[in-house]
């Protein structure tokens, strides 16, 4: 018993720790929200979006976000349609 009670915690925290690890107290670069998670530029620095901001198509604004590119502006997240037209 004390084995499957010890296995299920190492689980639990594996788990915990995982899903942790994917984000920071680093403010948003739009929005200033957090957390946030970094994406990094072609230079290597890095970049804080959060979720709200990483999943809402930033041209259009309708669609979920499912691609991102790196503008002028920084890291631009966008839907399929916006970043055919935005890549040609």
């Amino acid at each position: 018993m004390l084995k499957k009670n010890l296995a299920l915690l190492i689980v639990f925290l594996l788990a915990v720790s995982l899903l942790t690890a994917c984000t920071v107290d680093e403010p948003c670069m739009y929005c200033d929200q957090s957390p946030s998670k970094e994406y990094k530029k072609k230079d290597g620095s890095a970049v804080y979006v959060c979720e709200d901001c990483s999943s809402t198509c930033m041209l259009c604004g309708r669609e979920k976000a499912t691609k991102h590119y790196e503008s002028l502006l920084g890291i631009v997240f966008v839907c399929d349609d916006c970043y055919k037209m935005a890549t040609r």
